[in-house]
């Protein structure tokens, strides 16, 4: 399993630079493509509004026809997209690009409930481990694409996209060479599908619903802060421009990285193996302590007036954030076996609305009110409150295959 976490990290690394690199990239290309504030809301949430269209389908793709196949049709298609990049850029502009990154995200749609399909096996005390390293390879994607702008600023940005061609297309190599389909789901447990009477009976369960509103704040402020900040330091701070923006924000990533890392081993190790928490209790401590903090985090972070000391906050926000390696995201483990991938499909489906709405909502901000980054944050601050409190009342452990399974599908 934690050979499978492995693989799924490199592959889920890979696709968060190919994704993410359009954020730090926004000042750079803003200049060349003449990208106003309007056009950069519509483009940073292409990915995500892409993302919407085949998650579910990709989860069911995934429980059927096998995770393996999946994750490597998703980063072969997405290296050809990447290599023809500069090309439909010379033809089109900036549309052109925006229309390359909606879909991009329809491609990867699927790589987040193969993950969760790779990993339906593992058990309840390794949930937390397994889910940190897939996500830490997320984080380590991120913290590399913060540097793609001093890339692009030598090679330029034509060559920097074929660059991240090669490497997709060389972990897709890797991944049909090394990685292996896991097994089936119990054969009482499988279902052929979830039809609409299991369907109904999945969506009035509360937990499913407080996990899908905690992934969604937590996308909303994750795919905030990818997007913008490379932005907002430009905009905010006289000593940092497009070439440099990337060495003030990697910082926050590594130490997501390796905060994911200590979260994950602390819970599944000393606190669940120990008995000192149950499985509950961790799942709901572990995300309310994250939204907590990284809400109090952020809101301090837009108040300092140097690039370093808002740095040094949104290190603490990312710190916090990897908490929920141990909090919510496990969850989807917890809840279902059989039918893993297309409850991850359906989860991250809704939490995409949040990453595709948040962009377009930031941009519409700044078109009426430039430069209000204290609006932005104090939003960012209660709605990563809410998630806490909807967590600690409404999430849930209790595994549904058995009561889905005596659900007619029809």
């Amino acid at each position: 399993a934690m050979d499978s976490a492995m693989l799924l990290a490199v592959a889920r690394g890979v696709s968060a630079i190919c994704r993410l690199s359009l954020g730090p990239l926004m000042p750079l290309l803003s200049t060349d493509l003449r990208i106003d504030t309007a056009v950069k809301g519509k483009m940073l949430s292409s990915f995500s509004t892409g993302y919407l269209f085949t998650q579910v389908a990709g989860g069911r793709f995934a429980d059927s026809f096998g995770a393996k196949r999946t994750v490597f049709l998703v980063l072969m298609v997405t290296a050809v997209a990447l290599a023809v990049v500069p090309e439909i850029v010379t033809v089109f502009g900036a549309p052109g690009l925006t229309a390359v990154y909606f879909g991009l995200g329809a491609v990867n749609g699927p790589l987040f409930p193969a993950c969760s399909v790779m990993l339906r096996h593992v058990a309840s005390k390794d949930k937390a481990s397994a889910m940190a390293i897939v996500d830490a390879g997320a984080t380590l994607g991120g913290c590399l694409a913060t540097v793609v702008p001093t890339v692009a600023f030598y090679l330029g940005w034509p060559m920097l996209y074929r660059l991240l061609a090669l490497l997709c297309a060389g972990a897709s190599v890797a991944w049909g060479w090394c990685a292996r389909e896991p097994a089936a789901a119990p054969r009482h447990e499988a279902s052929e599908s979830l039809g609409v009477r299991k369907m109904l009976s999945l969506f009035l369960q509360p937990g499913i619903w407080a996990l899908f509103l905690a992934h969604g704040v937590f996308n909303y402020s994750n795919y905030f802060l990818n997007a913008w900040m490379p932005t907002m330091f430009v905009d905010q701070f006289d000593d940092v421009d497009a070439a440099t923006v990337g060495a003030f924000l990697m910082w926050p990533e590594v130490v997501g990285v390796m905060s994911r890392f200590v979260s994950a081993a602390v819970a599944d190790r000393y606190v669940l193996k120990s008995g000192r928490l149950s499985l509950l209790s961790m799942r709901k401590s572990g995300s309310v302590v994250a939204f907590l903090g990284q809400g109090v985090a952020l809101y301090c972070a837009v108040r300092q007036g140097t690039p370093v000391r808002c740095v040094f906050f949104l290190m603490c926000a990312s710190t916090a954030a990897a908490v929920h390696s141990c909090g919510f995201k496990p969850n989807y483990l917890d809840l279902t076996t059989a039918y893993s991938g297309v409850l991850s499909g359906i989860g991250n489906t809704f939490a995409s609305v949040a990453s595709a709405v948040g962009p377009a909502i930031t941009s519409e901000i700044l078109l009426y009110r430039p430069g209000d980054w204290l609006l932005l944050f104090n939003g960012l601050f209660l709605m990563n409150c809410l998630g806490a409190c909807v967590v600690a009342l409404f999430l849930s452990v209790d595994n549904l295959d058995l009561k889905l399974s005596r659900v007619s599908p029809k």
